[in-house]
């Protein structure tokens, strides 16, 4: 089953689907939080380069597609939009809510 081409297209689009989703998620609690934009541009880049170059030959296989671009967008929406998420997830839900304001004026 692992084998097959169809197991294989289905995997990919559910992972690339769940990366989608999160990332509407992780836009709402982007907005929540303090994080700067480009840090969270750079993550996806990051977590993002690794999974290309282990699934680039395969999805050029299974797809009959280039191996360069396709394969760099399915890491991007995959893995990229995930972790980023996830990150967005840790930070909102375990910083400290309390606000210290230690300066005097």
């Amino acid at each position: 089953m692992i084998q097959s081409k169809k197991f294989w297209k289905f995997i990919y689009t559910i992972i690339s689907l769940i990366g989608i989703g999160m990332l509407v998620y992780g836009i709402v609690l982007y907005e929540l939080t303090l994080i700067n934009e480009y840090l969270l541009l750079l993550g996806i880049i990051i977590f993002s380069i690794p999974l290309y170059f282990f699934i680039r030959n395969h999805y050029a296989n299974l797809y009959d597609v280039s191996k360069y671009f396709y394969p760099f967008c399915v890491s991007i929406t995959s893995a990229g939009f995930i972790l980023v998420t996830i990150f967005l997830m840790l930070n909102f839900h375990f910083a400290n809510k309390n606000i210290i304001n230690d300066y005097d004026f």
